[in-house]
């Protein structure tokens, strides 16, 4: 959209709404001094029947009971120009129209809707009576000016989220493993990272409340504590959750918290260990054989009971456990923002869509790749074109 349209944009609406008071029976005064930027109702001569306070401070006509004459407030170039649009809006009433003029002294750019339309008035018979809506170009300059600054600070946020995330799937004896990740908004709260050590395999997982630039700073800093874990390793579960709970306790200063997981896979050992901060559970399907029989009942949660999330409490409670790793095993997690997605019907995509459609693909391809990719197709199928309502994020590992 470019600029002139975002003007007809933020003029067409207003405008019209106005239109409609004009035209009710309650002709309130004071209703149109609240909208801001000018307006006024006109008649072809450009004599004006009312105007709101805007308009009139503009013009220097504040307390003035008489009726000004609009043209006089115009340059004679703009004077030209709106004579030209309403000789022309005078067989479309109904229609809006746009108009730049120069208002007011010194001369001021002011964008203006104007639209027609007729009433019968006993002096003057049927009358075409003219709306005008306007703001001063200038502020809008300014305003869209802004908001281009803006839009390009927000998109190198997003670019630098996004070398966060994981870029590679990772496939070779003896595992597989798949990520996915998509923000709600340009920036989100989802956090997911892995790292390959030697016979261990950790994956981080997380989100923030809510999603756009606050939470994406706060997951800046989760990232920064991860990459120092990183180097760490074998860094224990239990110390690496606790150090994220200082981080974000420290920076968000209780405006935001973050439900988290790790899950460390020792291939060496065949156990993983799995630290819960209040996150989603993770799914496991132990046994692959006769896969087509499966349904989703056949995943199995891992439920460690209640904990709290990262940057919450002084003496937070986290849950962890150390479970047997066994080949031909899968293990699925996801953030809330895809069971909770709920479509234009009413419906939430739900825990049972979501491994019912990944077995199902599973069964098929033999591969969790494939699987997550058809998984991802399937859930925006079922949001029927609508915009993700939270960040979505996703992690699988397939032991083989």
């Amino acid at each position: 959209m470019n600029k002139t349209s975002i003007i007809k944009h933020n003029f067409k609406a207003t405008e019209e709404i106005l239109l409609l008071l004009e035209k009710s029976k309650n002709r309130s005064e004071s209703a149109i001094d609240l909208f801001p930027g000018i307006f006024l109702i006109m008649i072809d001569n450009g004599d004006i029947l009312r105007a709101n306070d805007n308009f009139k401070r503009m013009v220097g006509q504040v307390g003035y009971d008489g009726s000004p004459n609009f043209y006089d407030s115009l340059s004679s170039d703009s004077v030209v120009d709106l004579k030209r649009v309403i000789t022309h809006s005078k067989n479309q009433r109904g229609k809006v129209f746009d108009v730049e003029l120069q208002l007011g002294s010194p001369l001021t750019p002011y964008a203006v809707s104007l639209s027609s339309w007729k009433h019968f008035d006993i002096t003057r018979g049927e009358t075409t009576y003219y709306t005008l809506v306007g703001q001063d170009l200038g502020e809008l300059r300014k305003a869209l000016l802004e908001k281009e600054r803006m839009s390009k600070e927000i998109e190198s946020a997003q670019q630098i989220q996004n070398l966060m995330m994981p870029k590679n799937d990772y496939s070779s004896a003896p595992f597989d493993l798949a990520c996915y990740y998509k923000s709600a908004a340009e920036c989100g709260g989802d956090f997911l990272h892995y790292k390959i050590h030697e016979n261990l395999v950790r994956i981080w997982s997380g989100d923030v409340t809510g999603h756009g630039v606050g939470p994406a700073m706060i997951t800046g800093a989760i990232k920064s504590t991860v990459s120092r874990q990183e180097l760490l390793i074998p860094m224990s579960v239990e110390k690496a959750i606790e150090e994220l709970h200082q981080c974000v306790k420290s920076v968000a200063q209780n405006h935001y918290w973050s439900t988290f997981q790790i899950l460390e896979f020792d291939l060496k050992k065949n156990k993983y260990i799995l630290g819960q901060a209040s996150h989603s559970s993770v799914y496991i399907l132990s046994d692959l054989d006769k896969l087509e029989d499966k349904t989703w009942t056949s995943f199995k949660a891992i439920d460690l009971g209640r904990s709290h999330p990262l940057g919450i409490f002084e003496e937070p409670k986290f849950l962890y456990s150390e479970m047997d790793l066994k080949p031909g095993s899968l293990y699925l997690s996801f953030s809330d923002g895809l069971y909770e997605h709920i479509n234009i019907e009413g419906k939430a995509y739900g825990l049972r869509r979501i491994l019912n459609s990944f077995l199902k693909h599973f069964a098929q391809t033999g591969s969790i790749q494939q699987s997550r990719d058809l998984l991802i197709q399937d859930f925006f199928a079922f949001c029927e074109g609508a915009p993700l309502q939270d960040d979505i994020s996703l992690w699988c590992f397939h032991y083989k």
